[in-house]
């Protein structure tokens, strides 16, 4: 075991802050709702993490764990390959096992600081979610421990969904610490662009982490959740009848929502809800059939409705065109077609 600490009296009183020193009772009052029925995480991969014992915390990860050739032992281990960085993949651990940690154990102790080799450590946190979401929240837990530094120093992170990114900054949340810190917090997307996006994976990057308003190196995660509308994925076909869903630009467009034996389409849609063009976002509708059409063969009704081509945001270059919507029961739709434009 090594134990080795920087001889400076701040990494001392850093030390002493990081590791173990008492017991406290988890709370797990500081969402109300959001660990009652979070959008579910099915697994995560981590990139870059110190493993379990790097500062004397330890998580839990059952998966895939591969050591990257780096090391970090500045903050010391308690494990003999507590200093490795490694990759971690197709698994599930600390990070998504509904605990809150009261303490160093099951708490997932990230460096952002400088490895042993003098380069930088960018972890990347990517969560898979169980269907696909429109994420607006991504709630951070840091800890209850009362002394500790880690729990509540994470400040904010670059959100990927897709193709789309933004900074977001972690809001408090929940009532301080004994240091004065609030331990968990949110990133909120509302307003981003990584809101509108349906997904069922996301990816978190370059993290800041700040104590007492000044850069820190490191924070510590022991639960994330998600809040989100999960999607209905839905068929749909575009130009119904023409296998090249060639679409003319100053057309408009018909689009057919597809049932199923599970979804009847013309019963299940609220027609009003319904943008389509580029992003799937656009108010494009002009109207929808008042019944149903059979437009593929199953010998069951179809939702036919018709877009403005002009309000779509579809341009020559594009060959995929999006879709979505609500049901009458307010549950999310959506769906996309390829599309070949008319020259």
């Amino acid at each position: 075991m090594n134990t080795k600490r920087l001889g400076t009296a701040k990494a001392v009183l850093l030390s002493v802050l990081i590791l173990p020193t008492m017991t406290l009772v988890a709370s797990l009052s500081v969402f109300s709702g959001a660990l009652a029925a979070p959008v579910a995480i099915t697994s995560y991969d981590l990139d870059q993490s110190p493993r379990s014992g790097f500062g004397c915390w330890s998580h839990t990860y059952f998966g895939f764990i591969t050591n990257v050739g780096r090391t970090a032992s500045a903050l010391g281990y308690c494990n003999l390959d507590g200093n490795q960085l490694a990759n971690y993949r197709n698994g599930y651990g600390t990070l998504n096992d509904q605990i809150i940690s009261a303490t160093a154990a099951d708490n997932h102790l990230f460096s952002i600081g400088l490895a042993d080799d003098g380069l930088p450590i960018h972890p990347v946190i990517t969560l898979r979610l169980a269907s696909p979401t429109r994420v607006t929240a991504i709630n951070v837990f840091g800890g209850t421990a009362e002394y500790f530094a880690p729990p509540g120093a994470l400040t904010g992170a670059t959100v990927e969904i897709g193709t789309a990114s933004a900074v977001i900054p972690v809001t408090p949340v929940g009532t301080a610490n004994a240091l004065g810190i609030f331990p968990d917090g949110t990133l909120n997307l509302a307003g981003t662009s990584v809101a509108s996006v349906a997904t069922t994976t996301i990816v978190l990057r370059d993290f800041t982490a700040a104590f007492y308003g000044s850069p820190f190196d490191q924070f510590s995660l022991t639960e994330i959740t998600v809040e989100g509308t999960s999607i209905i994925t839905v068929a749909i076909d575009i130009k119904p009848g023409d296998p090249r869903n060639l679409v003319e630009l100053e057309d408009p467009i018909p689009v057919a929502i597809l049932s199923t034996s599970t979804f009847n389409a013309p019963a299940a849609v609220f027609p009003a809800s319904l943008t389509f063009g580029k992003l799937g976002t656009e108010a494009s509708l002009l109207r929808c059939q008042t019944s149903g059409k059979d437009v593929n063969g199953d010998r069951l009704p179809d939702l036919v409705c018709i877009f403005n081509s002009r309000k779509t945001g579809l341009g020559r270059s594009d060959t995929v065109a999006m879709l979505q919507g609500a049901t009458v029961q307010g549950a999310a739709i959506q769906g996309q077609d390829r599309i070949s434009i008319d020259d």
